[in-house]
């Protein structure tokens, strides 16, 4: 852009013919290029219409991401980490204290925070395997409000139940993931094998994310551990009434700081998986100021591309105008050469900009599908802009009096 930015005015200075200029020739002097000047009007056209599309489409992907079913409530839903192995130990009476706080409408722990990479993988068999080798499962140390608390629902069986003393050592749950992975119809008198240790599966839980939908959902099994034997840090995670959330918080540092000497530390679950797009973000707001900056050069490019044609076509306009050329006729003439621009570089920009962010959003198991809506929502903003820049110059050509410029010649 900086070479062609000083080139073009050295290459119209170079064929500048001062002899023009001396008999009053100002705009001959400066040679005809037309093909020229349209063709950069056509290169802002496609650069901005590129720009509005690409913009379009990643706000609603950023929309939809932010909006999107994770397969559980994340409201009013906080994380609370518990590193300390000797602080664990004491993590069921920590949990009993905070789930009486007012304001605390329901409390558990697990063995994965929210969200999480899911890095604890155990060996996974079921009955009627028919593969050589195991396959992998994600394993999630629960307890037995787990489901409850974060509100994700089960799709067959039942949860784990305290009712049930077996539960703890002889039964799991399975993920949708996992169970579409064994093939079965049902779960009636199923077990699973997970790091060789047979367990009945008593339910199947709906796919919910613990991560980012740059990652499909895992197959993953849920298994009841007493807190503070868990292979992986526990997590005490607590349903908060947004009412009295900042009382809520407090009463919870102050039971903290009874077991602890470390700073209360908690994270919103929400905000947590909010902050998973930092990098599509950060990518929103480049790709929208590149496209203000396109959009705001668009526009000045031809506010001086029509002021240019304005002046060099004054005559041949006044004189079409004494002979009774309607304004509606000089605006057709002025404006068409604009319009045919503009439809060409629609045809450019708009199918590149589909073929460029549909391979971003391939980054995403799910997402948004570019439909003509936005398509069409970004030719209307480059009409809009086009009506805007060239409008008002075309208005004051077709509303100028002839005689000024018949005068002058």
């Amino acid at each position: 852009v900086l070479l062609f930015s000083g080139f073009y005015p050295a290459l119209v200075m170079n064929r500048f013919r001062p002899v023009e200029v001396l008999r009053g020739n100002v705009f001959s002097a400066v040679g005809n290029r037309s093909w020229l000047r349209k063709l950069q009007v056509l290169v802002q056209f496609s650069i901005a219409a590129f720009l509005i599309s690409s913009t379009l489409i990643v706000v609603n992907q950023m929309q939809f991401l932010n909006s999107f079913d994770k397969g559980f409530n994340a409201e009013q839903l906080i994380n609370i980490p518990v590193d300390d192995r000797e602080l664990q130990k004491q993590l069921t009476t920590i949990k009993q204290s905070m789930s009486q706080v007012a304001g605390v409408k329901q409390a558990t722990a697990s063995g994965e925070a929210l969200p999480s990479a899911m890095n604890n993988t155990w060996s996974f068999d079921w009955d009627g395997n028919t593969e050589e080798s195991r396959a992998g499962i994600n394993m999630v140390a629960v307890d037995y409000d787990y489901f409850e608390t974060i509100e994700t629902a089960l799709v067959m069986g039942r949860n784990i139940s305290k009712a049930m003393p077996s539960d703890s050592i002889g039964v799991c749950l399975i993920n949708e993931s996992a169970f579409k992975r064994t093939g079965w119809a049902d779960i009636e008198g199923k077990k699973v094998r997970l790091e060789g240790n047979e367990r009945f599966v008593v339910g199947v839980v709906e796919d919910f994310h613990y991560n980012s939908l740059h990652s499909s959902v895992a197959p993953a099994a849920y298994l009841l551990f007493e807190p503070g034997h868990r292979v992986s840090p526990d997590n005490l995670i607590l349903r908060l009434e947004a009412s009295s959330m900042a009382s809520s918080l407090n009463e919870l540092d102050n039971i903290w700081q009874q077991f602890s000497d470390q700073p209360f530390s908690f994270t919103f679950v929400d905000q947590a998986f909010a902050q998973l797009y930092g990098d599509e973000q950060k990518f929103m707001k480049v790709v929208i100021g590149f496209a203000a900056v396109g959009i705001f050069l668009t526009i000045l490019g031809l506010v001086g591309l029509v002021s240019f044609m304005a002046e060099r076509h004054s005559k041949e306009i006044s004189i079409r105008k004494v002979l009774g050329a309607s304004q509606s006729h000089i605006l057709s003439r002025f404006g068409g050469q604009f319009v045919r621009i503009f439809v060409f570089s629609m045809l450019l920009a708009l199918p590149a900009s589909w073929l460029v962010m549909d391979k971003w959003l391939q980054g995403f198991q799910e997402g948004i599908s570019i439909g003509w809506p936005i398509l069409l929502g970004a030719a209307g903003v480059s009409l809009f802009i086009t009506l805007l820049s060239v409008g008002g110059q075309a208005m004051k050509v077709a509303l100028a009096n002839p005689v000024k410029y018949l005068s002058d010649q």
